[in-house]
């Protein structure tokens, strides 16, 4: 779940063009992060792995629920980058199901050492 309380607050008090580096360097520093985490989550417990998976898709309807309501254009930019982030825990923790499901046995360290990789470039 999305505990970025703090952000619409800050995206609201920042200036525009703020407001917009605010967002864009936040979303780059969270999903470097969790790609960080995803190349140590071979490691994890599978029912771990499926608690994250749904706490994103939780976090992805919950949040966008909450940014269909703001009245102010800024607040709606903070809560859709959170539930953008919702988007990318999925797709990171969702990598594993698929190739559990596919049953191949090197495609797990590639898709390690890819998301490594990346989140190093970053």
């Amino acid at each position: 779940m999305a505990v970025h309380t703090w952000l619409p607050d800050a995206h609201v008090e920042a200036p525009t063009g703020g407001s917009v580096i605010l967002a864009a360097i936040m979303l780059k520093m969270a999903g470097t992060g969790c790609c960080g985490s995803v190349c140590r989550s071979h490691r994890m417990q599978p029912s771990i792995r499926r608690l994250m998976v749904a706490l994103s898709l939780i976090a992805i309807v919950y949040i966008a629920y909450v940014a269909i309501v703001q009245q102010d254009m800024k607040k709606l930019v903070a809560y859709s980058s959170i539930a953008h982030m919702g988007f990318v825990t999925l797709g990171a923790f969702l990598v594993f199901f698929i190739v559990a499901a596919t049953g191949s046995t090197r495609a797990p360290s590639t898709a390690r050492r890819c998301m490594c990789r990346w989140s190093r470039m970053a």
